[in-house]
C-alpha cells in the first residue's frame, strides 16, 4: 500500500468553498443549512464545541473508470452541497454542522487518494467530530474505513451498507481496487488484524450480481436484503437484520451508494437500477441506527451529476443525509 507520509495529503485536500453555501434567503431568516454551516479548515487546528457533524467530500471518478461505470462522479461533492444548503435545518442541528472540504483524486493514484482521505478522516474523528462523507464512487467506503481504522485501531466496526451491488470483486488485473472492491478490501484488512469482518448489505439487485458474488458474499458471511423483499414487505424486510446487527455490535459505520434507488428517482449515478427500491423502504431504517447512538460515521456514494435530471438525485443524498443526522443529534427539550 502506497503511504501518506508527512504533509503530501495536503496536494489533494481542497478547503471549503463558502460559493457552494447560498440558497433562500426567508424572512426571518436563519434557519436554513447555509445559514448554520461553518467552514473549517483542516491544516488548522479545529475542536468540535457545540458543532458535532463534520462533512467531507472525495473527489473522485478514477474507482468507478476503473469498474467499467459511467464517469462523472468527480463532481458529486460540490452538486450534493448545493442541495444541502437549501434545505430547512432543525432546531437540533443548528450551528452543529461544519464543512471541512475535499480530497481530490488528482491523478490516477487512487490508492493515495484513499489513504490521503482516511488521513483527514482521522483529524475530523480526533477533533471530535461524528464524519460524514460524499461521493465520489464507492471506492469512498475503503477511503472512509481508513479513517475509522486509524482512529479505533483495535475494533472491527461493522459495515451495514444500502446498495445494489455487494461491492466485493476482484481487484483489478493490476492488483488495483476499484468502485467495486471496497468492502474486500476491508475484509482483507481486518483479517491481517485478526478482526472479524461484519457487513450487512440491503437493496441487493439479483440480475445486477453474479453468481461468483453471491458466493463470495456467503464466503465472506456476509448478510443481505435483496430488492424484491422490499417491495413485498416495506422496510420490514430490513428489521430483522438491522436488529440482529444493533445487538451486537458496539460501532457501526452505514454507508448509501445511490444506486439502490429506483432510477426514476436517483439517476445520477454510475449504474442507474430500473428496478430499485424507493427511499421510503429505508428512512425507518437509517433512522433507527443512527438513534442507536452507535454510528461512527456515515457516507453516500456514488452521486454522479454528469447523469441527473432536475437535480434529483443530489437532492435525494441531501435529504437522507439530513434524515440521518437530525436522528443522530439529541432533540431540543419541550
Amino acid at each position: 500500500m502506497t503511504s501518506v507520509k508527512g504533509n503530501e495529503w495536503l496536494s489533494r485536500y481542497s478547503p471549503p468553498a463558502l460559493t457552494l453555501w447560498v440558497g433562500r434567503r426567508d424572512n426571518p431568516p436563519g434557519d436554513r443549512v447555509y445559514e448554520n454551516i461553518t467552514l473549517m479548515d483542516l491544516r488548522q487546528k479545529n475542536a468540535a464545541k457545540s458543532q458535532n457533524f463534520g462533512l467531507l467530500g472525495l473527489r473522485s471518478d478514477e474507482g468507478v473508470k476503473r469498474n467499467l461505470g459511467r464517469a462523472g462522479a468527480f463532481d458529486g461533492p460540490s452538486a450534493f452541497r448545493k442541495s444541502f444548503a437549501n434545505l430547512a435545518l432543525p432546531l437540533n442541528l443548528q450551528n452543529k454542522l461544519v464543512d471541512f472540504g475535499d480530497i481530490s483524486a488528482i491523478d490516477n493514484d487512487l490508492e493515495m487518494t484513499q489513504e490521503a482521505f482516511g488521513f483527514a478522516l482521522e483529524k475530523i474523528i480526533r477533533s471530535g467530530f461524528t464524519p460524514f462523507a460524499i461521493g465520489g464512487g464507492h471506492e469512498l467506503s475503503w477511503a472512509f474505513y481508513q479513517g475509522l481504522i486509524k482512529a479505533y485501531p483495535n475494533e472491527a466496526i461493522t459495515i451495514i451498507n444500502f446498495d445494489a451491488h455487494f461491492d466485493l470483486r476482484h481487484l483489478n488485473h493490476l492488483e488495483k481496487g476499484t468502485s467495486g472492491t471496497s468492502f474486500r478490501q476491508i475484509a482483507l484488512n481486518l483479517k491481517k488484524r485478526d478482526l472479524p469482518f461484519r457487513y450487512l448489505c440491503l437493496g441487493i439487485q439479483s440480475f445486477s450480481n453474479t453468481h461468483f458474488l453471491f458466493e463470495q458474499a456467503k464466503e465472506f458471511q456476509a448478510d443481505y436484503v435483496k430488492s424484491d423483499d422490499f417491495f413485498l414487505k416495506g422496510y420490514e424486510a430490513g428489521l430483522p437484520l438491522i436488529e440482529k446487527y444493533l445487538e451486537f455490535s458496539s460501532k457501526i459505520y452505514v454507508t448509501i451508494c445511490l444506486d439502490v434507488f429506483q432510477a426514476a428517482i436517483a439517476p445520477g449515478v454510475s449504474a442507474p437500477q430500473v428496478l430499485g427500491i424507493h427511499p421510503w423502504h429505508i428512512i425507518p431504517l437509517l433512522r433507527k441506527l443512527a438513534e442507536s447512538k452507535k454510528l461512527v460515521g456515515f457516507d453516500i456514494a456514488e452521486l454522479n451529476p454528469a447523469f441527473d435530471q432536475e437535480d434529483r438525485t443530489a437532492k435525494l443524498a441531501a435529504l437522507l443525509s439530513l434524515e440521518m443526522l437530525n436522528a443522530l443529534s439529541p432533540k431540543e427539550k419541550e
